[in-house]
Order: C-alpha cells, then sequence, then structure tokens
C-alpha cells in the first residue's frame, strides 16, 4: 500500500474515531475498533472481482460483530437477489437465490437503508432464510450506480441483538460505496465481454470479417472470421499486402490489384468480388469493401474493410438462374401446346428446348408401341441422320429407355460404360454418349414413351436437371391427353349432335368462355339462328333474354368467362327474343360440361317454350280470382245490407214518429250504424291495392301493451309481455297497427273460450341479406303474438290470410286479411305458426326507424271556433253538412266547388280585410280540378296557405304524406264533428 493511500486511510480512521468516542460516551464498548477497520481497509484495497466481494463479507462480520454478512446482485426481473459473496459465522457459504418478498431485503432494496436491532423474525414470519439462520438481527443497505439505480444488496445479520451506533452505519456505507463501485465495474466489463463476443459470432454468422491495412508500415491485421475464410492459420500466415494477393486467385489477382489502385491513387470506390484459393486447393468467392484514409497532403496512409464470403450465395444464384431458365422454357413449350401445335412439332420443340437449356448434345424422345416390346425414336436432337422414325429399341431391360419405364422412376447415367442396371442400346455407345438421363412420359392409361437427355463428357446431373425434364415430360403428355380428348371429343360430338337433333328440348352448349359452340334443332327454331350462324358467336348474342314483367335484358349465367362452378335454373318468367324479334315465353336451366378429369369445359343451356302452358296457367289463376273476388263482393254485400238495413229502418221508425226523443234515439241508432260502414270501408281498403298508411314515428311497445290491456279487460284471459326498454322506433299509421293488434289479440283470445295466457314479445334484430325472411337487409323490430288455444289445422294454414276466409261462427273473415296488407304496406312481414291443440303464435316484422318519437302535445277539449273557412267539394249534399258543421260552431264559411272557383275565392278573399283562415279541400273532383292540382296554385297565391286535405280515398299516397304536397292537414271521409274541429285547431290555432 503506498503512502498515499495510508494518508487517506489515517484521515478515514480520524473521522470514524471522532464516530466511536462518541459511541463509547453512550456505553458501547469497541475495544481494538481502529485496529479491525484499518486491517478491512487494507485487506478490500487491494483486490478486485469476486475477491473483493467475498473479502468484504468477511471483514464486515469482523468488524461490525455480525455472525453473517452477503452481498448480492439484483436480478433482471426485480424480485431476487443473486449472492456474489455470503459469510457465515467462520466461513464462506455457498451463493444461493433470495427472494425478495416478505422480506427486510425488500424493504432496503425499494426504499432505504434498514436495521432491526431484534426480533426481525417475527417482524418477517414469511422469510424462511430468517429463520434457517437463527437470525435475531439485521442491517441492510443498498447498492446503487453512479445513475442511481440499484443493483443489489449488502446485508450483516446476528444471531443476537446488534447495536445501532453510527460508526457501524458509516462503515457499511463506505463499504456500500466502495461495492457498488466494483459491481457496475463488473457489470460493464460483463457487457463489454457480451459485445465482443457477439461481434465474432455475428462475424462468423454473417461470414464477415474485418481487416486494417497500414500503407506505410505494409502491415495487415485481420479478424478472426478473415483467417476462416482463406483458410489459413493467424501463426503460418505473414500479414501483408503481397501475402494476400498470393491467396487471391490468379485469373482475378490483376483485377484486384488495380481496383486497389484505383482506390488509393484515383480515390475510385473500392466494392469488388473475386476467387481465392485456399491452401487445400479448394475456391471461394469473396466480396470486399473498403475506405481509404488520406493524410493532410492527400497521401493514402491507412485502408480499412470488410471481406464477406459470398460462395453459397452465388452458387444460389447460378441455381435461381437455371431454375428461372428452366421455368421460362416449360412455360414456353406450354404455351406452344396450348396454341395446338401438332403434336410432332412439339415433341420436336421439346428436344431441342432440353439441349439448349441444359447444354447437352443429345435429345430425344421414344413412343412406346402398341405391343409394349418395343420403343420408337420419333424425335431428336443430335442423332445420326435416318434415326428419327426408325430406331427401335427393346422395352426391357436391353434399354435405358426400356429400364426407365420397367423402374417407374427417373433413371440417372453418370457413366454408361460403367453401367449394371441395363445393357446397351449399342447406338448409345456408337454416339459416344457418357451420362444422361432419362424420364416417363405418362399418360393416361399407359405411358406413352420415354424422354431423354445424353451427353458426351461424362456429367453428374442434379435433381433440379431431372425435375426440369419431368416438367417437359408432363407437358408433353397433357398435350397427348388433350389430343386423344379432343379426337374423342369430335366423335363424341357427333353422336350426340344425332341425340340432341331428335329431343324436344332446346339445347345450346359453349366453350369456357361463353362462346357457342354447339345449338341443336329445336334451339335453332327458337332463337332464329343457324347452327352455322351461331358458332363462335357470344351466347347473349344468340340467347337473348328479357324479363317478362319488366322488359329489361336478362343477365345469362353461362355468358362471358363467368364462374360454370355450378347448375343454375331461372323460375322467374323470362322471355326468349328471336332472331325475327319474336318473343317466346321459356323454362330454363344451365350447368357445367366436366371433361373426365373433372375440368370445366364449358357449359350447356336446356331450355322449352312454355309459352301456351303460362297462358293457360294465366286463365286459370284468372278463374281463381274471379272465383276470389265473388266470395269477397258477397261478403262485402252481406254486411253493407246489414248496415243499410238498420239505417234505413231507423229513418224510417224516426219519419213515422212524432216523439222528439223518439227521433235523436233513432238518429243516433243511424249514426252508429254509419260508423260501422266506415270502418268496414277502412278496412277494405287496408288490403285494396295502393293502400297508404299515414305514418309517423311511434313507440310499438306503447302501444301493444294499451291494445291488449284494453281488449283483455274484462275476459278471464291474462297476458305476459316481455319488451325490452331500449326497442326501437317504428313508422307505423297508428290506427292500422292498433286494428292488427285488436284482431290478433282478439283472435287469441277467442282460441282460449276457457282462458289462459298470451305471451307478447317484442325484440329489435338485424335482417342479413340471403335472410328466408322476404324483407330487405336492415333493423327491424320483431313482435311475437302466443297463445295457448286449440291452434289452426294445417289444412287452413295457407288460408287464413284470405278475404273472407274464417272457420269462426259469426266471423267476417276480414280480420287477418286487413292485418296482412296493413303489415304489407308498411313494408313489413306477417307469417304464423301453429300446432292444433298447443296453440298458436304470430309473427309481426316491422321495420325499424331512426327517428327519434316526437311527443304529440294534448288535445284541447275546448276548441276555439273562430275564423273564416274555405270549404271545396263538388257534393252538394257534403258541402252544406260540412258548413252547417261549421258555422254551429261558430265559424264563417264560403263554398267552391272545384279548385278554380277556390283559387279565385281565395285570391280576392285576400285583397280583403277578411282573408281566409284555412281551406278544406276535396282531393278529387270529377271532371274538374281537384285538391293536388288547386294546392299549387294556392301556394303560388299565399305560400302560408292553410289547407287541409280530405278524401273517401284515404289510401291516396298525399293522404299519407300530405306536408310533402304542400297541406298542413289531413282528414278523412266520413268523420265526425268533433275529427273535423279538432284538425282545424291544430291547424289554425296551434300552428301544427
Amino acid at each position: 500500500m503506498g503512502d498515499r493511500t495510508k494518508a487517506k486511510l489515517i484521515d478515514e480512521l480520524g473521522r470514524l474515531q471522532q464516530r466511536i468516542d462518541e459511541l463509547e460516551a453512550l456505553g458501547l464498548e469497541h475495544k481494538h475498533g481502529e485496529e479491525e477497520l484499518l486491517a478491512m481497509l487494507e485487506g478490500i484495497s487491494s483486490v478486485i472481482g469476486e475477491d473483493f466481494f467475498r473479502a468484504l463479507v468477511r471483514y464486515l462480520s469482523r468488524v461490525l460483530r455480525a455472525r453473517y454478512a452477503l452481498v448480492g446482485e439484483l436480478t433482471d426481473d426485480g424480485r431476487s437477489v443473486q449472492t456474489i459473496a455470503v459469510w457465515a459465522g467462520d466461513d464462506f457459504a455457498e451463493n444461493f437465490v433470495y427472494e425478495l418478498k416478505d422480506t427486510p431485503c425488500e424493504n432496503v432494496i425499494y426504499k432505504e437503508p434498514c436495521y432491526y436491532a431484534g426480533d426481525v423474525q417475527k417482524l418477517f414470519p414469511r422469510d424462511k432464510l430468517l429463520v434457517e439462520m437463527g437470525v435475531e438481527s439485521y442491517r441492510g443497505i443498498p447498492l446503487r450506480n453512479s445513475s442511481g439505480d440499484t443493483l443489489g444488496i449488502l446485508v450483516v445479520m446476528n444471531d443476537g441483538p446488534m447495536g445501532g451506533c453510527e460508526r457501524a452505519w458509516s462503515i457499511l456505507k463506505f463499504s456500500a460505496a466502495r461495492a457498488s463501485a466494483e459491481l457496475e465495474r463488473r457489470k460493464a466489463e460483463e457487457t463489454l465481454r457480451r459485445s465482443e463476443e457477439s461481434l465474432v459470432e455475428a462475424q462468423r454468422i454473417a461470414r464477415i470479417g474485418n481487416w486494417d491495412w497500414n500503407i506505410k508500415t505494409n502491415e495487415l491485421r485481420w479478424s478472426d472470421e478473415i483467417y476462416r475464410i482463406f483458410g489459413l492459420v493467424p501463426q503460418e500466415f505473414g500479414a501483408t499486402y503481397e501475402a494476400f494477393l498470393n491467396s487471391v486467385h490468379p485469373e482475378d489477382r490483376e483485377f484486384v490489384k488495380r481496383s486497389v489502385d484505383d482506390a488509393l491513387y484515383k480515390k475510385k470506390p473500392y466494392s469488388i468480388d473475386h476467387r481465392i484459393v485456399r491452401p487445400d486447393g479448394t475456391e471461394r468467392i469473396v466480396h470486399e469493401q473498403g475506405n481509404v484514409v488520406f493524410d493532410s497532403s492527400g497521401k493514402p496512409v491507412r485502408m480499412i474493410g470488410t471481406v464477406q464470403d459470398i460462395t453459397e450465395q452465388k452458387q444460389a444464384e447460378q441455381v435461381i438462374k437455371a431454375r428461372v431458365e428452366q421455368q421460362r422454357a416449360v412455360a414456353e413449350l406450354g404455351q406452344s401446346a396450348l396454341a395446338g401445335v401438332d403434336i410432332m412439332e412439339l415433341f420436336n420443340e421439346a428436344v431441342s428446348i432440353l439441349t439448349r437449356t441444359l447444354e447437352v448434345e443429345f435429345g430425344k424422345v421414344m413412343e412406346l408401341m402398341e405391343d409394349d416390346r418395343e420403343l420408337l425414336l420419333v424425335a431428336g436432337v443430335g442423332w445420326k441422320k435416318g434415326l428419327v422414325g426408325s430406331m427401335r429399341v427393346s422395352a426391357g431391360y436391353d434399354s435405358q429407355a426400356g429400364y426407365t419405364l420397367l423402374s417407374s422412376d427417373p433413371v440417372i447415367v453418370e457413366d454408361l460404360d460403367r453401367e449394371e442396371r441395363f445393357s446397351g442400346p449399342s447406338f448409345l455407345k456408337e454416339h459416344g454418349i457418357k451420362s444422361g438421363i432419362s424420364v416417363i412420359i405418362h399418360t393416361r392409361k399407359r405411358p406413352f414413351g420415354v424422354l431423354s437427355v445424353h451427353t458426351r463428357e461424362q456429367r453428374r446431373f442434379t435433381k433440379d436437371d431431372v425435375n426440369f425434364l419431368q416438367s417437359i415430360a408432363n407437358v408433353l403428355a397433357q398435350a397427348i391427353e388433350r389430343k386423344k380428348a379432343e379426337e374423342a371429343l369430335s366423335q363424341e360430338r357427333e353422336r350426340l349432335a344425332v341425340t340432341l337433333r331428335s329431343i324436344g328440348d332446346g339445347v345450346i352448349t359453349t366453350d369456357t368462355h361463353g362462346r357457342i359452340v354447339m345449338l341443336n334443332t329445336v334451339a335453332e327454331r327458337l332463337t332464329g339462328w343457324t347452327q352455322k350462324e351461331a358458332e363462335g358467336r357470344p351466347l347473349a348474342e344468340v340467347f337473348h333474354l328479357v324479363d317478362e314483367k319488366t322488359g329489361k335484358r336478362y343477365h345469362n349465367p353461362v355468358a362471358g368467362g363467368i364462374d360454370l362452378a355450378g347448375t343454375s335454373d331461372l323460375t322467374n318468367s323470362i322471355v326468349l327474343v328471336s332472331k325475327d324479334s319474336s318473343e317466346r315465353i321459356i323454362a330454363k336451366s344451365s350447368a357445367p360440361i366436366h371433361d373426365m378429369d373433372g375440368n370445366v369445359m364449358g357449359a350447356v343451356v336446356v331450355f322449352r317454350d312454355i309459352t301456351d302452358k303460362k297462358k293457360l296457367e294465366t286463365e286459370i289463376l284468372r278463374a281463381s280470382k274471379l272465383e276470389s273476388l265473388g266470395v269477397l263482393a258477397g261478403g262485402i254485400a252481406h254486411d253493407f245490407n246489414n248496415i243499410l238495413t238498420a239505417i234505413i229502418g231507423n229513418i224510417t221508425l224516426a219519419k213515422m214518429s212524432g216523439d222528439i226523443d223518439e227521433i235523436y234515439r233513432r238518429l243516433s241508432e243511424v249514426e252508429k250504424a254509419t260508423l260501422r260502414a266506415r270502418a268496414l270501408t277502412q278496412q277494405l281498403l287496408t288490403f285494396s291495392k295502393g293502400g297508404a298508411p299515414i305514418k309517423k314515428t311511434s313507440s310499438i311497445a306503447e302501444l301493444l301493451r294499451d291494445s291488449t290491456n284494453f281488449i283483455l279487460r274484462g275476459t278471464n284471459v291474462r297476458c305476459e309481455f316481455s319488451i325490452p326498454d331500449d326497442l326501437l322506433p317504428v313508422e307505423i299509421d297508428e290506427g292500422q297497427m292498433n286494428q292488427v293488434i285488436n284482431n290478433l289479440i282478439i283472435n287469441a283470445c277467442q282460441a282460449m273460450p276457457e282462458g289462459g295466457t298470451i305471451r307478447v314479445t317484442a325484440e329489435n334484430m338485424d335482417v342479413k341479406e340471403g335472410s328466408s325472411l322476404p324483407l330487405k337487409e336492415g333493423k327491424y323490430v320483431k313482435i311475437s303474438i302466443e297463445d295457448q288455444g286449440i291452434g289452426i289445422p294445417e289444412k287452413h294454414i295457407s288460408k287464413i290470410f284470405d278475404p273472407y276466409f274464417t272457420t269462426k261462427e259469426g266471423g267476417s273473415g276480414l280480420g287477418l286479411a286487413a292485418s296482412y296488407s296493413i303489415i304489407k304496406n308498411h313494408s313489413g312481414h306477417i307469417s304464423v305458426e301453429s300446432k292444433p291443440g298447443k296453440g298458436t303464435t304470430f309473427y309481426i316484422f316491422l321495420p325499424a326507424s331512426g327517428k327519434r318519437i316526437a311527443r304529440g302535445r294534448t288535445e284541447e277539449r275546448d276548441f276555439v271556433c273562430r275564423g273564416r273557412i274555405l270549404i271545396m267539394e263538388d257534393d252538394n249534399l257534403i258541402r252544406n253538412v260540412i258548413g252547417e258543421m261549421l258555422k254551429r260552431s261558430g265559424y264563417e264559411v264560403d263554398y267552391a266547388v272545384d279548385g278554380r272557383e277556390a283559387c279565385d275565392l281565395y285570391r280576392k278573399a285576400m285583397k280583403t280585410t277578411k282573408p281566409f283562415d284555412a281551406v278544406i279541400m276535396d282531393l278529387t273532383i270529377p271532371g274538374g280540378m281537384g285538391g293536388k292540382d288547386a294546392i299549387k296554385t294556392l301556394l303560388e297565391i299565399d305560400p302560408g296557405v292553410k289547407a287541409i286535405v280530405s278524401s273517401g280515398y284515404f289510401n291516396d299516397p298525399i293522404m299519407a304524406d300530405y306536408k310533402k304536397y304542400g297541406f298542413k292537414g289531413v282528414i278523412a271521409k266520413p268523420y265526425e264533428a268533433k275529427e273535423l274541429l279538432s284538425v282545424l285547431q291544430r291547424v289554425i290555432v296551434d300552428g301544427d
């Protein structure tokens, strides 16, 4: 130890002595403390690494009077400590991994230095190490690097009490600082070592090394990897520029020297590939790159660079290049085969491609004869004149070709003179052949023959060469099969044509591009095209289809290269337009045509003329509809006759009576009968063609509950509702939808005369494209109404929605028919499931609305009836009745018989001090301008006109969407005075 080090230690001892004196004042004994501490400092100052840590724990145990001392390094996961040195009593203990959780060391690592004077086991009962070592007291301090990160821990422990003097902490802090520095140094060295090892490993994996050439001293420094690449041993190689050049392949040496000189004196980039020769004579290919360092005068002084072994890469590139060339050759031959080149021309092209690509002298195609005993040379390159077409060899073991057929595998010959698998043939030896390959040309039923290549020089053919030869053989095999198939197809087509001419359906066949191949006689007659005219034309041009209903051109499912994977049948009415523009209704189907391998060769279309059959079906349907109409008319007549009887009877009785009360009572009965008539007409109109509901955004949940509870009031039937809070709103005519719910609930009640439970369920659902439901894709509300009643017989299920069909005594047969029409007019769907004796369930699907529900204001009970009203109505009786209703309610009234008169009166009133406050307009005026046209003129006169449309045709689209046409309100005939006053209230007073 030097004098300076001793001086520093003496200073430290002085400071420690001061603390010792303070502790001795408290009664602590530290006999010989200075000597022990000095011994410790001397013992740890001259060692590093593991020796340092072992010396540290041994001296700490002695100086601090502790039985145990250890230093540990924090593991990567931060959950445990790996000890580096452990002193236990009188000797070193083996290192171990110490889990930190629930231990005093955990507090030290993540907090601050910790000291436990006694009972440490009780404080940390899960720390098994404390128990095993019998530890009573504990003192620990973290080891941190210069950045403040925790590296490990320094701990002293005792099996008895341990004093907490300042001296002990000072020693521990000093030791921790020294241990932290050593631990940080150790980690840095480990990182550096790993980095160097990684670099060496990376160079080895990449087969790349680095070099440094001192041009002045001609000293060349190589990394280990360069020596490995060059196959040299460092001790046996004088690393100079000239020694390097001696390892370069003689043919590349001048190129390398010139490249180096260009880099040194012309400052050109140094990046070259060249060959080297190893001491064992093997050659390698390397890639070199280098940079030149120049001095201040521009003179080269140093060159630094890398060498990479790229032998395998270059070889792979050559292999890939050869494979690409071979694939191009196969593709070239394949194109010729697809183009329909004559088979013999294809054989000659194949052997020409093989000899050129594989760089061989001979190539041949040998065909197996019918007797399976000989093979004939049918095409070849390199053979003596006259052999092609005449040379025959044995199909047995007397020839390479015969042996190839018998072995069923490719045959490679490296040296024909030493070949023992087969003998001959003599003509191969006569041509001086040494090596070759032969493969089988496989066709479906039997091998066609053998394809071979040969060379005079001995050569080792590769597996890639064999695969290339087999690929060429496969192309030839497919061409041969195609030729056979075409010949067979030609014969089959002739037989098929004879068959097709004799059947009664029209038949058209196409190729895979949708172009016509053949028409039979019936197809010629129905299309108007002959076989000669149609052949080769697109199917859509000859087979011209249109939709019977829309007249639009129909898509031909086999036209123009479409997917021919499956059959297609057209069930919709389609019309075939012939060449002379005449039209026929046809039924049609199509299907793909497959060859024996399952490949699609085209399509066949079969069709028949069903024009007469369609006419007959139409007549039958018309008769059926007339029969249904008769039933409907009879039912309507019956109901209206009953209502008219009640009306006429009560009017007659009123006229006969002189009593005012009796007359009033009779007129009330007339009013009731009239309202029944109105309900009947509305019910009939809901399933008439073109019925349009007057919709608004509503909550179907409220309507379901209110309508159902109202119907079931006073019955022996109860209802269970299952309706979610987030049920989507719908666009409905509440009156019509209420009618549907009433009909279904009433039917359910009547199906359970002894009482029971109806289950009403509603839910949101998505209808996807392709769903079995007859609905468009989108969001819907699904309603289910289920009863436990007698059910519906299966034979009646299909008729329950027909008008006036009923099985109930006294039933009208209109309820479900009206319900069906209402749901249909709401773009929805209604269906039923039923099992006799087990109940019936009706399902309703309504399109969900994206709008919010508009909360309507409360109806006024006392109407404000002031203002001037114009009534446009052509019927004098109705006009007067409406006028009297309004006059008696407090309105001033004027009349017009049509739209023109109404517009004139409105224009004149605009110029006075009393313009009209509202106009009530009949939608339809026979022979005159109705409300639809009149509103346009009124809006030009007064854009703020408050017009109310009124009609007995409440299913008219204008009634359903009146605001779109400029009206402010709507009222359907017939109506009561309070309905009319309510509409006027909303339009005039409320401004709605």
